[in-house]
């Protein structure tokens, strides 16, 4: 219920069925090709990440071979001089380098798990939706969608039965 990009579809399907506008088949088509896009949506920001964190080492070593391109310019200063500009050349590798697998790197592998996280719930109630068009029982089309979730996020069978036995009753599980 928190997302609403989640209720929206929910509703924007059901309404689209119960209108009598689709059949079962094409009502599922139309859902597949809505979580395409969707998916697509989510995962730009997480490929663009992913970009940037792969052309970061190569701009720490353009930074050092500017750095030695500086450093070679005043190669009659002296060894301190000179010791100063290769390590700062140098320093400019090391934040191509650990700004690309630190930050970078880590933030998109997390933005595109966020990213299919929300396509597995999307795809829980596409299955679910589809089932129950298609006839199932409800009972049963709950079930159709509980098997698309991750096992380690998976409520048990009977974990689920107690939680709609709950909602039935009132409560608020």
């Amino acid at each position: 219920m928190q997302d609403s990009h989640a209720v929206h579809f929910l509703c924007d399907t059901l309404k689209l069925f119960v209108a009598g506008v689709l059949d079962a088949h094409n009502l599922d088509e139309l859902m597949e090709r809505d979580l395409e896009v969707l998916h697509h949506e989510e995962m730009e920001t997480a490929n663009t990440m992913t970009k940037l964190a792969d052309s970061l080492p190569a701009n720490g070593i353009v930074a050092a071979v500017l750095g030695i391109i500086l450093t070679m310019a005043s190669v009659d200063e002296g060894t301190a001089t000179l010791g100063k500009k290769i390590a700062g050349a140098l320093v400019g590798t090391f934040l191509g380098v650990f700004m690309a697998y630190g930050f970078a790197g880590p933030l998109a592998g997390a933005l595109k798990s966020k990213a299919a996280a929300k396509n597995r719930c999307y795809q829980c109630i596409r299955h679910s939706i589809a089932a129950s068009v298609n006839g199932v029982n409800p009972g049963v089309s709950v079930e159709v969608g509980r098997r698309n979730i991750y096992s380690v996020d998976r409520p048990t069978f009977e974990e689920l039965e107690e939680a709609l036995r709950e909602l039935k009753s009132g409560g608020q599980g």
